[in-house]
């Protein structure tokens, strides 16, 4: 898995976790993945059982504190797009890329939630 792949997939559950809530803010389904980070942005912070918005939530706050969730997260998914990566899904493991040290933070955060391991 990537690093892209990795946080596309934990934005798009943490938004599907968002939308199961009473008073979701009238959140409509989206495959936008910055109109996720809007709704997330607007929606914090997580509630209780909402494990993908939590591990975001605790990386936005640990690994940065000179943004906004949205923002953080959107230059964090430009940088990684920056290069798109031909890796497969597969394996417990997460690909490294180069990345600046908030988003390497970010991402190491995301993926122990997850259970996986980095690759070097």
């Amino acid at each position: 898995m990537t690093c892209r792949g990795l946080l596309e997939f934990t934005v798009h559950q943490a938004f599907v976790e968002v939308r199961t809530r009473k008073n979701s803010l009238n959140l409509k389904f989206t495959d936008r993945f910055r109109n996720q980070l809007d709704s997330l942005g607007r929606a914090l912070p997580p509630q209780a059982g909402e494990r993908n918005f939590h591990a975001l939530h605790e990386a936005f706050i640990r690994c940065t504190n000179s943004t906004t969730f949205e923002v953080f997260y959107g230059n964090f998914y430009s940088e990684l797009s920056k290069e798109i990566h031909g890796a497969s899904w597969s394996g417990p493991s997460v690909l490294r890329t180069p990345l600046a040290e908030g988003f390497r933070c970010a991402i190491e955060i995301i993926a122990t939630h997850a259970g996986l391991d980095f690759e070097d």
